[in-house]
């Protein structure tokens, strides 16, 4: 579960069989298509969609407008889109999030932003919440 992760998300710990994840942060502005065959976080301003295999995140520093989705999807930074997780979606402190998360399992933190439309649950009659929500 993407809450019980190895404490800090945003640090680069080695992979199995010795692998970085993808970590894209600086003051740098890119636009375009992002996919990480393994985890990813982007700690900066991104424009477009990102998908990975497994974790996509929006690192503390990031700002990402575009749909992002992923086996687990981590927000702790600025995110506005259509953001999609297979098994967990977790919104960190501090995170502003605006836009549709949909995953089968949900966390938010808080201190946490979110304005849109949430769906829980990838089953026939979907839990859906939709407004405001200051955790």
């Amino acid at each position: 579960m993407l809450g019980k992760l190895s404490g800090n998300l945003f640090s680069t710990p080695k992979l199995p069989g010795g692998s970085l994840p993808l970590l894209l942060s600086g003051s740098a502005v890119l636009k375009g298509d992002l996919f990480a065959g393994g985890d990813g976080v982007i700690d900066l301003h991104f424009t477009g969609p990102c998908r990975s295999q497994s974790l996509i995140g929006v690192g503390p520093n990031g700002k990402v407008i575009g749909n992002m989705e992923g086996r687990d999807v981590s927000l702790a930074g600025h995110y506005a889109g259509d953001a999609n997780a297979g098994q967990h979606l977790v919104m960190r402190k501090n995170c502003q999030v605006r836009g549709r998360c949909r995953s089968n399992s949900l966390e938010i933190e808080e201190g946490s932003d979110y304005e849109g439309l949430l769906i829980v649950g990838i089953e026939d009659k979907d839990l859906t919440s939709s407004g405001k929500l200051r955790a």
